[in-house]
């Protein structure tokens, strides 16, 4: 009972539901009053016993959600497969407990003759048609509040990821701008120390300037001194 990756929830999900409607079927077959008295005992422990075996299926089922939501790489399943998988689940669970309970509720049903017409059997089939009817009724008022709910997830995440866009356009301006301002501080400190080496050249030649200055003038000091003595 396994798919193609190892993945059986198809086949038991069609199980339940064939199960679900052999119950269906069954039940409104006896409410009708479509087997003898005698038959009863046994159409109740038929009907039980198909409960019985939607109950065990779905624990099943629950085990394989639990192995697919552990290993997301080999059966491939988003959340949203995942949560239609849950709600099948639930929905499929709180049926049977239903049909478990009108079950457990059955009472002995008339002769096959008393179906001529006979103003109770037709008060049962009604409230037993109204009570399907209702049935179905809310799990489609459940179904459409779940999808509703998505809807809204889906559309929290398109904001979530419209302003996540946002963020990246304006971090990719924020860094462009950065690096605008690094690039002008490179050449501004490339302008600085070309300046500094300049005037690292006209302190130096001026030096040299001067030590050429006092050296000629220290010269001619001498000069003049020998010249003053000879004379």
């Amino acid at each position: 009972m396994s798919g193609a990756n190892g993945d059986p929830f198809d086949v038991v999900k069609y199980e339940v539901e064939q199960n679900l409607d052999k119950i269906k079927k069954q039940f409104v077959s006896i409410e009708l009053g479509g087997g003898a008295q005698r038959d009863l005992g046994v159409a109740k422990e038929q009907l039980q016993s198909s409960v019985r075996n939607i109950e065990w299926d779905l624990q099943d089922l629950d085990e394989t959600i639990a192995v697919v939501i552990g290993n997301r790489s080999r059966f491939n399943l988003s959340d949203v497969d995942i949560h239609n998988r849950r709600r099948f689940v639930l929905e499929a669970r709180s049926l049977a407990q239903k049909w478990k309970e009108r079950i457990d509720q059955l009472g002995p049903v008339a002769a096959p003759h008393a179906r001529n017409g006979n103003p109770v059997d037709e008060i049962s089939a009604a409230r037993n048609e109204e009570f399907i009817q209702n049935e179905f009724q809310h799990q489609e008022m459940i179904l459409r509040q779940q999808d509703q709910g998505l809807d809204d997830l889906a559309k929290t995440v398109q904001r979530i990821g419209d302003m996540g866009m946002v963020m990246h356009r304006e971090l990719n301006e924020q860094a462009e701008i950065l690096e605008d301002i690094d690039s002008e501080m490179d050449s501004a400190t490339n302008r600085l120390q070309l300046l500094q080496r300049k005037l690292d050249q006209i302190v130096a030649q001026t030096g040299r300037d001067r030590l050429c200055l006092i050296f000629w003038l220290f010269l001619a000091f001498i000069i003049l001194a020998i010249l003053a003595v000879v004379l």
